[in-house]
């Protein structure tokens, strides 16, 4: 089973969007073509509509005003409808299908009096101890512990509020938007809803969500960390000192309990923290998050350290690019849009190539300098949008002269780096790879795979926001600025 956030996260973020009535038009089509042909995807989504309607009909006033009705925000909009219309359309069948696999409609109130707090939605291998009912998708979990040997299980609680869990683990379900994880690792999801969704643990810490989406593992004993992927999270200290920890923890930061008892807080996360996740394969543990946009980004990096390049008149930068896609700045998204030091939307990112490049040479993208020199530091920034282009398998390469390529670094994992969109991650020599011996003229990018792994997702197309190359020259400076000369990776080729 894929986590939330590669499998079902954008069907959640995109089915939260039309129950709150914030989708446009294209967060719609969308969400049709998830839904079409794609019975598991119906399932959770007809479970999430499900939770959401009952939670209105909880909500609501008993006796309606005689004045103006106001709005509960758990109306269905119009729009659900339609895109719901729509999947009826293409796949009738398969909604009779769903609608086997999961009873009717019913109250939150009425689940929570013994026909369940949760659900079970999805499955990958997954190995039960003392739990045999919860094996079957759709099986409503009442409260108690659910005990995961191996594998992992993603469950949707009936506020919906969804956690992956991945064995081996243990999760005490305690009712319709509260659990107590005694160990392993989960990662929640949270939507506006479920507000205030909370997990306790056995070191006395409590997490309580502000809609949003974190992580969190603990052995069990003593150590325990939690990272907020986005939005915020409360964290308590119910047991320990008289100065207890107690926080609002911001996206991209985390909290830790170390094996001494002592809260610590995180402003920035690096590999290190995210051994435990990355051990399970829940992130690719690599790099350090600087935050989110344009202003995330560092600046003054070697391909136009005086920040005053122009793209629009292809100027001011101190290297010439290269690229096999769309090799040059600006109109159709292209590929020196990762050199503008700018991150955000249309021509401020380079998207989407072709599939067949991706699978036969790669997407490349590069720079090539004035004098040698060695790569200390990089920055990758993911695009504003489209998870699915984000690439699992990339490498930043230096050559001597344009022919012969060289790895300095090799990324490639399951899922992205990045957890959020336009999000900057920088990279150091003798932290996140090694120190290079070489110097070297040019340096490029190549994706050789991304997140798409179905037709759905459009395998083959791929998307990155920025690049920044910082590279201590071995003479005293790099050339003056010139005027930019695109070329084409006629000369480049993949050396592996």
């Amino acid at each position: 089973m894929s986590t939330t956030r590669g499998k079902y996260d954008e069907l959640l973020s995109l089915a939260a969007m039309v129950c709150d009535d914030q989708a446009d038009e294209a967060a719609v089509a969308r969400l049709d073509e998830l839904l079409a042909d794609n019975a598991p995807a119906r399932q959770v989504y007809l479970r999430y509509v499900d939770v959401h309607m009952d939670l209105g009909r909880r909500m609501a006033p008993a006796v309606m005003p005689m004045s103006r009705p106001q709005s509960t925000g758990f109306s269905m909009p119009s729009r659900l409808l339609l895109a719901a219309a729509a999947v009826v359309t293409l796949a009738l069948t398969a909604w009779f299908v769903v609608s086997v696999s999961f009873s009717p409609s019913r109250t939150v109130m009425q689940q929570a009096q013994g026909q369940g707090v949760a659900v079970l939605t999805d499955a990958d291998n997954a190995r039960w101890a003392e739990s045999p009912a919860a094996t079957a998708l759709g099986t409503d979990l009442p409260t108690g512990v659910l005990k995961l040997d191996a594998g992992t299980a993603q469950i949707m609680f009936k506020s919906g509020a969804v956690v992956d869990l991945i064995g081996p683990a243990e999760l005490r379900l305690d009712g319709v938007n509260q659990a107590h994880l005694s160990h392993g690792a989960l990662r929640a999801y949270v939507p506006q809803q479920a507000r205030g969704f909370t997990v306790n643990t056995d070191q006395g810490l409590q997490l309580v969500d502000l809609g949003t989406e974190f992580i969190l593992w603990t052995d069990g004993a003593e150590r325990c960390k939690m990272q907020v992927l986005s939005g915020q999270v409360m964290v308590f200290e119910t047991a320990g000192s008289q100065e207890r920890f107690n926080k609002v923890i911001n996206a991209h930061q985390g909290a830790e309990r170390t094996t001494a008892g002592r809260m610590i807080l995180h402003e920035q996360v690096n590999a290190a923290f995210l051994e435990p996740w990355a051990r399970l394969g829940m992130v690719a543990a690599r790099g350090t998050v600087l935050g989110v946009g344009t202003q995330a980004l560092i600046g003054g990096d070697s391909t136009d350290p005086e920040n005053d390049g122009d793209p629009d008149r292809d100027i001011n930068y101190n290297a010439v690019f290269f690229g096999n896609d769309e090799a040059n700045f600006g109109e159709g998204e292209a590929a020196f849009n990762v050199f503008d030091n700018q991150l955000g939307a249309g021509n401020q990112k380079w998207c989407c190539g072709s599939g067949d490049r991706l699978r036969t040479t790669g997407m490349i993208v590069g720079a090539r300098f004035d004098h040698p020199g060695v790569l200390r530091q990089f920055t990758v920034a993911s695009s504003n949008d489209s998870p699915h282009r984000d690439p699992t398998h990339w490498k930043i390469q230096g050559s001597a002269d344009g022919e012969i390529w060289v790895d300095i670094f090799e990324q490639k994992a399951d899922q992205p780096l990045w957890t959020d969109r336009n999000q900057v991650i920088s990279f150091e020599a003798g932290v996140d790879y090694a120190m290079q011996s070489e110097s070297y003229r040019w340096y490029r990018y190549i994706a050789l795979q991304t997140a798409g792994r179905s037709l759905d997702e459009k395998i083959g197309e791929h998307a990155l926001g920025e690049i920044e190359l910082f590279v201590d020259f071995d003479t005293a400076a790099n050339a003056a600025p010139h005027n930019l000369q695109m070329q084409t990776a006629a000369k480049t080729r993949q050396t592996e």
